[in-house]
């Protein structure tokens, strides 16, 4: 298991999420999605799968789901922007708000698909994103309760 100690700090917001967003938003919202994209690469650097499933000392979920969460998350702006998801509602009840800590293996999916998943979906979005309007980007996914750009 890894020792390594690595911290890093998220930028600060004055207001997030954002009540409106404008096309030049989604500029914003690129960047921000390949910031947060680099620092989990930088992050993961060297961490295995079981590291991944180490408990922190804290009240709190396992590296693995924090990552799956994101997938999960990307995958609410893929379909509120109409864009196909990756997985289907099973694999992401496991990584939703209000899902189970993950504290072993047998119900997580491998590292390695995870972070694949977040490779496929960060593709998708940023391919996506330039072509939509400030109207699709404001929109809430049937079912849903946030618009692209507050996921």
């Amino acid at each position: 298991m890894s020792t390594d100690t690595r911290t890093f700090v998220l930028p600060q917001r004055d207001e997030w999420p954002p009540k409106e967003v404008s096309v030049n938003g989604t500029a914003q919202l690129i960047h921000e999605l390949k910031l947060n994209y680099s620092v989990i690469q930088m992050q993961l650097e060297g961490l295995t799968h079981d590291d991944s499933l180490t408990p922190l000392p804290f009240r709190g979920n396992c590296l693995k789901w924090v990552l799956g969460h994101i997938v999960e998350s990307r995958a609410g702006m893929l379909a509120t922007a109409g864009i196909e998801p990756l997985w289907d509602n099973e694999e992401y009840a496991a990584y939703g708000r209000d899902a189970e800590p993950i504290t072993d293996g047998s119900r997580a999916l491998h590292l390695d698909k995870i972070m694949d998943d977040l490779r496929r979906a960060q593709e998708r979005l940023l391919a996506h994103l330039p072509e939509l309007t400030a109207q699709e980007l404001e929109r809430v996914a049937d079912g849903g309760d946030r618009t692209v750009y507050q996921r």
